[in-house]
């Protein structure tokens, strides 16, 4: 028997095993790091749609904003009218200066 070649070969072996040791532990260290990972943003994720559903919570609903619309079309017609009004007093008052710049030319 050569005790050196099986010294060899065991070493060789022994260096394999390591190496596939320290691979195999190196990917499940990585695994373990990337679910905790994963973990940290899915609890900062749910955090964030936690407060985006408060937030929510307290807008105005369909009927609010249907209300609102509706508002604004009532005020909408008023300025209308107001528009119509002033149009009406801009043109007499146009009518007064013309009349009064023609009396004093004369």
């Amino acid at each position: 028997m050569d005790y050196e070649a099986w010294k060899f070969w065991i070493t060789v072996g022994q260096t394999f095993a390591t190496g596939v040791l320290t691979i195999w532990l190196w990917a499940v260290n990585r695994r373990t790091v990337r679910r905790a990972e994963l973990d940290h943003k899915m609890a900062q994720l749910d955090r964030r749609v936690t407060i985006v559903e408060q937030d929510v919570r307290h807008g105005p609903s369909h009927g609010d904003i249907k209300e609102l619309g509706q508002r604004l079309e009532e005020l909408h017609g008023d300025l209308k009218e107001m528009h119509g009004g002033l149009t009406g007093i801009r043109r007499a008052v146009d009518l007064m200066n013309q009349h009064l710049l023609d009396r004093s030319g004369k």
